[in-house]
């Protein structure tokens, strides 16, 4: 298993999975800033894949092979934590590409600390194969629903 586990993010940026954290580098590296392990509450994965028979598959039952595209959303236990951490300009500017959105509860209100990020992945640009992805990020944090947009 590699160390680093990247794909690349528009506009010319790509993100690193790491021991750490997961690294956002924007515009030719002229931007770069990491969100912790952490600091991450868990991460919903879009078409929703379940663990059947120590495979992973998606929930449908296709396998992890045939998808081309997966949505990852990162809850943050604290986004005012990480707006703090990002008072910087390259901070500032990390910032605005997640796009720090609060996390609605299950009353449609949204949670007092929580925020998500998010990112689309083409498979296909991954530096690794999709199975030891999904296992890195499930050691790292754990897989749960996000309902609301």
């Amino acid at each position: 298993m590699t160390s680093v586990i990247s794909h690349k993010i528009a506009p010319l940026g790509k993100v690193e999975y790491n021991e750490q954290g997961i690294l956002i580098e924007t515009c030719l590296g002229l931007c770069k800033g990491m969100v912790n392990w952490s600091e991450i509450d868990f991460c919903c994965i879009t078409p929703a894949i379940e663990k059947r028979d120590g495979e992973w598959i998606e929930f449908r039952g296709q396998a992890l092979e045939e998808l081309q595209l997966v949505f990852l959303r990162f809850a943050v236990k604290d986004r005012h934590e990480l707006w703090n951490e990002s008072s910087s300009f390259s901070g500032y500017r990390l910032k605005k590409l997640l796009q720090l959105s609060p996390l609605y509860g299950a009353n449609e209100k949204p949670l007092p600390a929580k925020g998500v990020f998010s990112f689309y992945i083409k498979l296909e640009s991954l530096s690794v194969e999709t199975r030891p992805f999904i296992d890195f990020l499930s050691t790292k944090t754990k897989f749960d629903l996000i309902c609301y947009p």
